[in-house]
């Protein structure tokens, strides 16, 4: 399966952030929709960057108190120490490549172009789903259904 396959079966929209939003904002937003992450973006709509909640927590380890009224740019991770992926790539590829980097976020760009994110949270969705399907498989090989 691939990422393309993954973001079609997401319900989910993706969420956006300028460099210049508080980020008290980011948190009150990302507390409302139930997410880890928001894109940062450009006013063109290219890519910035990401704030995620790991980003949250080290700013607020590093200012020992409110980070409300920071800006995003002062947290987020920013584009050249992103990684991202493209809508070709394998969900089994992305699961090792979020693995071993211990990230829990990926932003899908396919020709220089967002075009949505991919949480760890929807490849553990889809191993789930496959391993039900295998497993259900061999139950019906075994039994001869």
């Amino acid at each position: 399966m691939t990422v393309s396959s993954l973001l079609k079966n997401k319900e989910s929209q993706l969420f956006t952030t300028t460099k210049d939003t508080l980020v008290g904002d980011c948190i009150t937003l990302m507390n409302q929709k139930k997410i880890g992450a928001l894109v940062v973006v450009a006013q063109a709509g290219t890519l910035d960057g990401i704030i995620t909640e790991r980003d949250i927590l080290r700013a607020l380890s590093g200012n020992k108190g409110s980070i409300e009224n920071l800006l995003v740019s002062e947290v987020m991770t920013p584009r050249e120490k992103l990684i991202t992926t493209d809508s070709k790539n394998s969900v089994a590829n992305i699961m090792d490549v979020m693995t071993k980097n211990r990230i829990r976020h990926l932003p899908v760009m396919d020709d220089g172009k967002l075009i949505g994110i991919v949480s760890i949270g929807d490849v553990v969705k889809n191993r789930l789903e496959q391993t039900l399907v295998e497993n259900e498989s061999m139950k019906n090989y075994i039994t001869g259904f």
